[in-house]
């Protein structure tokens, strides 16, 4: 197959990518933007000005008009290239006829100061602008540095400094060439912006299709090598960070670095260096740590030294970068012959801006875009070798289905074939079947032991459901209870005032009077009244009293809340108590002191199991205690405290107490000094699995005789790093 590409007099032929006709087609397309760049490219044909120029020793500008001519250097090239200096320069233009604007077409220059002089060497113009200056500032809002001269200017003298490379490149033009210049610039960058753009939103839909890490990576690459390169070209300043020159003068090296970083994640995955090249690994690693640290210096520090260090890195990386590409591609890896040729690209465009930038090749416009034109070519051919690893990730996917069905089919005739030996050795393996029975009624049995440990879990979240359903069934004719009582009072009312008003209305009949009296000794009015009154006073009070138990079942029945949330650990506690009113009331003194602040992260639910467990072992040993005393006095004594930190709870009873031995044992499961049918032995267990889930503390002391007492210290906040 042949590929006519438009412009261009004959044919190129690509016959190894007949079958891709994508591939030809994003070729044609290349091919095209470059045909039409060709023009641009031709406008560095413009001559710079010849410069003299003199290290600034901290002179004022009229000690520099003041020094003879013999004392500047000639710039020995067409541009000025002063490489990497921490000292600023001052630059002579004079002897040579004007135009109406100056440009210095270098855009990484931190500070430029201007003057422009008359031929009587009157300062006619001051200008300061750069980097480090707001970007509103500048007279023509563009990234590079734009002169206005007067009519009668005669020199101009420049300041500048640069932490980047001091490459001093000025044309003097009218403005109608001043617009073309800009223009040209602008149109090669923005030609070289919608390639990355393009090929970004291209990579981002196939990596949403695909799924691959690799995509990923190259993404996040394109993503910093276009922020990289619009830096370089001076539109941090210009688009970017207009008002943050500050940050704006840092972001070239940071998304430099960035792009490096990523640009090796990219290729340890894509090209599986791991795997294939495991001893370029952990270099790789290395460099990527070394990026992250300049990028962490750049941020306090800004020198020229750095920006050479960013410079070498890259350099060697390019270079690390083809040397594992070719080991890789010498095994036959086919992802390495796309990769090694765009880096082959990338490295050229690379060397030739770097050999630029440390004065080895002339400045023009073509060293000072080669790295642009190696990045599009670069990531141009990436994009087609990731587009290329799809395909032999789909071979390989099935390639991997057929050796699958090999295998199952493999697998069907042993099964047949085993099925035929196995009816052989069935009388074989009678005896090891008895034995295996054996083994499994072992196994059962211990089996029903964890069975019961697990009912026991289960047996709260199900009392939880259970008992919130019972409040929500209660809650209803209650409501309408206590809803009724007041209007029934009322109406009582209006019917006592009624019989009162009769009664003053009967005075005037005396024999009525009489009878209505009569009537009310019939049925003793007094007592009927009272009567009425305390009725309706029990029922208010077991309303209410029926009312505080609905509460305490609604908070108790969060058992089976699976989310830690912020909970008062006083109102979980309220409502186990009232669960357990039946048990104390009128015979174990509560004695309750809270914190101001109880609040907790937690699982509510859990904690009420318990608290639950801890009051019922509690009012047993309680129990035990009044059996063989009847005269003591059985108390619990409940108390909170938040330490900032954690919020302690304390738990104490005068009950039996407990011994050494049975205080070392009481968290085993299946243990319990209760009676046979009393207890299963589990409740201490779940209690300090509960406690170890908040990452909590468990401190019992007891003596015998004397009472328990139970300290539980649990953490403000679960997953808190203190903990």
């Amino acid at each position: 197959m042949k590929i006519k590409f438009p412009l261009c007099s004959g044919f190129l032929s690509l016959p190894r990518f007949e079958k891709y006709e994508l591939h030809n087609k994003a070729l044609k397309v290349i091919a095209g933007l470059l045909l039409y760049l060709l023009p641009l490219l031709t406008f560095a044909s413009n001559q710079h000005l010849p410069l003299l120029y003199i290290e600034d020793k901290g002179y004022e500008l009229k000690d520099v008009i003041s020094l003879p001519v013999d004392s500047f250097t000639p710039s020995s090239t067409t541009v000025l290239n002063l490489g990497l200096s921490s000292s600023s320069y001052w630059i002579k233009i004079a002897g040579q006829e004007l135009d109406e604007v100056i440009v210095l077409e270098y855009p990484l220059l931190d500070k430029v100061s201007a003057y422009i002089l008359n031929d009587k060497e009157e300062v006619l113009r001051i200008v300061h602008t750069g980097d480090m200056i707001p970007f509103s500032s500048r007279l023509y809002p563009n990234q590079l540095f734009v002169f206005k001269l007067p009519e009668d200017a005669k020199s101009v003298y420049i300041n500048v400094f640069s932490h980047d490379h001091l490459i001093i490149p000025i044309r003097t033009l009218d403005n109608a060439n001043l617009l073309k210049q800009l223009s040209a610039i602008d149109l090669f960058f923005g030609a070289f912006f919608g390639i990355i753009i393009a090929l970004l939103f291209y990579n981002t839909f196939l990596f949403f299709t695909v799924k691959e890490k690799a995509y990923s990576f190259y993404i996040m690459y394109l993503l910093f090598i276009l922020f990289s390169h619009a830096s370089l070209n001076g539109f941090h300043s210009r688009v970017l960070f207009p008002d943050a020159p500050v940050f704006a003068n840092r972001f070239l090296l940071i998304s430099t670095a960035l792009s490096g970083v990523f640009a090796i994640s990219f290729a340890i995955h894509f090209l599986r260096v791991r795997f294939y090249a495991p001893v370029f690994y952990w270099p790789l690693r290395f460099f990527q740590m070394v990026y992250v640290i300049l990028i962490v210096v750049t941020f306090f520090h800004l020198s020229s030294r750095l920006t050479s260090y960013f410079d070498i890195l890259a350099l060697f990386l390019a270079l690390y970068g083809f040397a594992f590409s070719v080991a890789i591609a010498r095994k036959r890896y086919r992802p390495a012959y796309f990769f090694l040729a765009a880096w082959s690209v990338f490295l050229i465009g690379l060397t030739i801006f770097t050999l630029r930038n440390f004065g080895l090749l002339p400045y023009s416009f073509i060293t000072n875009h080669m790295v642009q034109i190696g990045v599009a070519s670069e990531v141009l051919l990436l994009s087609f070798a990731l587009a290329d690893r799809i395909k032999i990730l789909q071979k390989e996917k099935d390639r991997t289905q057929k050796v699958a069905l090999d295998i199952s089919l493999e697998n069907e005739r042993i099964i047949r074939e085993q099925n035929a030996l196995l009816e052989n050795r069935v009388r074989e393996r009678t005896q090891d079947l008895i034995r295996a029975n054996r083994t499994m009624e072992e196994t059962v049995s211990a089996l029903k032991e964890t069975q019961t440990q697990m009912v026991e879990q289960e047996k709260m979240a199900s009392l939880g459901q259970l008992t919130a359903g019972i409040a929500h069934e209660i809650n209803n004719p209650i409501n309408f209870v206590i809803n009724n009582l007041k209007p029934l009072k009322l109406d009582i009312n209006d019917i006592f005032a009624l019989q009162q008003r009769a009664e003053e209305i009967l005075e005037e009949v005396p024999e009525l009077l009489r009878k209505f009296n009569d009537e009310k000794e019939k049925i003793d009015y007094e007592f009927v009244v009272n009567e009425i009154n305390e009725l309706i006073e029990g029922i208010d009070e077991g309303a209410r009293r029926t009312s505080q138990i609905v509460v305490g079942l609604r908070s108790f029945s969060r058992l089976d809340e699976e989310d830690a949330k912020q909970a008062d650990i006083s109102e979980g506690i309220r409502s186990t108590l009232v669960l357990l009113n039946n048990k104390t009331k009128g015979i174990i003194e509560i004695v309750e002191e809270y914190d101001d602040n109880n609040v907790i992260e937690c699982y509510p639910g859990k904690l009420n199991q318990v608290f639950m467990n801890l009051f019922s072992n509690a009012i047993d040993a309680l129990n035990s205690r009044v059996e063989e005393d009847i005269k003591h006095q059985p108390k619990i004594w409940i108390k909170t405290l938040n330490t900032g930190e954690k919020l302690q709870i304390f738990i104490k009873d005068n009950g039996i107490g407990m011994p050494e031995e049975v205080k070392q044992k009481i968290f085993d499961p299946f243990f319990t000094t209760k009676d046979v049918g009393k207890g299963t032995g589990l409740g201490m267990s779940i209690v300090f699995k509960i406690i170890q889930a908040h990452k909590g503390q468990f401190k019992i002391d007891s003596a015998p005789g004397v009472g328990t007492e139970i300290t539980v210290s649990l953490p403000l906040i679960i997953n808190s790093e203190s903990d």
